[in-house]
């Protein structure tokens, strides 16, 4: 139990916040700071980043 504890921790760091936005297309929001933003697909454990921007452009768009 630690383990997966720990092993959570290394895969989203608390510094990063996760967000689901479309839970039948898998795509995920990471907040990066207060001003930028990220959105992949998660598949597994596997995270495929397709955008990055500022939070004026996210919010415009998605």
């Amino acid at each position: 139990l630690k383990r997966e504890k720990e092993r959570s921790k290394q895969v989203r760091p608390p510094s990063l916040h996760f967000k689901c936005i479309d839970s039948r297309e898998h795509i995920w929001s990471l907040r990066i700071s207060h001003g930028y933003r990220a959105l992949g697909i998660f598949e597994g454990e596997v995270v495929t980043w397709f955008w990055v921007g500022d939070h004026k452009a996210y919010e415009k768009y998605f």
